[in-house]
């Protein structure tokens, strides 16, 4: 799907004898129909999300800085794309636009982050949101983010994946 998505509308670049694609830009499928999406790039139900997409990131002149652009707001704006909730936009905020402070939390995240920040299990949300700003003020979705990734590479979803422990003791037998 992302490579159709990249063929369809990224553009060729080509450096040092080597051709990559590059990512399109919102103006790029702009005014492309979501039948289109479902049909030739195989988006299925996001297909329908996409020129909502376009169309919002496409609006801008240039990005927002951060520095301009206060937290909430952002949020609040993302979460007027059709399909954006609370978790989508903070993930749009932290990956996409580089906040270090959206915290992206659904419940399984939750659970991980209770578990490492209070080593017991738990599920409540503002008690981990609470403890992330207290223990990592401006960062706190970039921290949630390492604890995250830890969990999931000592423990992956994929069971046929292999663990981090596991692959230290494929290694090469010595500390490298």
């Amino acid at each position: 799907m992302f490579t159709s998505l990249l063929n369809s509308y990224g553009s060729l670049v080509r450096f040092d004898g080597v051709i990559l694609r590059s990512f399109f830009t919102a103006s790029d499928i702009r005014g492309v129909r979501e039948s289109d999406l479902r049909a030739e790039n195989r988006l299925g139900y996001r297909a329908k999300y996409f020129p909502e997409f376009a169309e919002f990131f496409g609006s801008w002149v240039e990005p927002p800085r951060r520095s301009t652009l206060k937290k909430a707001q952002l949020i609040s704006d993302l979460q007027c794309i059709k399909g954006v909730g609370e978790y989508s936009s903070n993930v749009i905020a932290s990956h996409a636009l580089r906040d270090e402070s959206a915290v992206p939390l659904d419940v399984w995240n939750v659970r991980i982050l209770h578990q490492a920040l209070f080593d017991e299990p738990g599920e409540d949300r503002e008690t981990v949101l609470t403890a992330l700003s207290e223990a990592f003020p401006r960062v706190e979705g970039l921290a949630a983010l390492y604890f995250v990734e830890s969990a999931y590479l000592d423990d992956p979803l994929d069971p046929l994946a292999p663990s981090a422990a596991a692959a230290r003791s494929r290694s090469c037998g010595h500390i490298c």
